[in-house]
């Protein structure tokens, strides 16, 4: 568990610079993780929009609801930190609009170009497995490290972040059995 206090007398003021850092720095990881993991979600919504325009309007669609716990994710710890709301929405929405569209940009100048030469499933193949690898890891050591560190500071106990943990990987589980 992430203590707030060292060894030795602190004063609050003390301990609350460190919080304050401590959300800072969750917050951030957590921007930079998100802005990443979502350039392969722009490239998705390309991808499908290539494919059917319908499938590309129902990506998008879902990806939308999937991106809103997100950016509550990303905007709560730097509201907690600096306590400014437009700050902290402002750079939630940036880092859920801005990385998605060079996604799509990106989709566009290799797949795009690729698509007209023939042969692009073997390049897909490689984009697909790089890019989801690294921002799986990303995000897993971001959860691990930066996210529930920090929600047990909120929860001494650690019970509600316990069974909220449980309960996201059994509905994960649970969508992964039943949609596939």
């Amino acid at each position: 568990m992430v203590q707030l206090s060292g060894p030795g007398n602190s004063t609050a003021s003390q301990i609350s610079s460190r919080h304050q850092r401590l959300l800072i720095h969750v917050g951030l990881q957590t921007a930079v993780a998100i802005a990443l993991h979502k350039i392969p979600e722009g490239l998705i919504i390309f991808l499908s929009r290539q494919a059917s325009p319908k499938l590309g309007i129902s990506v998008a669609a879902s990806l939308f609801f999937h991106n809103l716990p997100e950016g509550l994710m990303l905007a709560l710890p730097l509201f907690l930190a600096t306590r400014q709301r437009h700050m902290a929405f402002l750079v939630a929405s940036l880092m859920g609009a801005v990385p998605p569209a060079l996604g799509a940009a990106l989709g566009m100048l290799v797949i795009g170009r690729d698509e007209r030469r023939g042969g692009q499933e073997t390049r897909l193949s490689g984009i697909f497995g790089f890019t989801f690898g690294i921002t799986a890891g990303m995000m897993c050591m971001v959860a691990l490290n930066g996210m529930l560190p920090t929600a047990r500071i909120y929860d001494r106990s650690g019970n509600v972040v316990a069974w909220c943990f449980a309960l996201g990987v059994a509905a994960m589980l649970f969508a992964n059995t039943t949609l596939h």
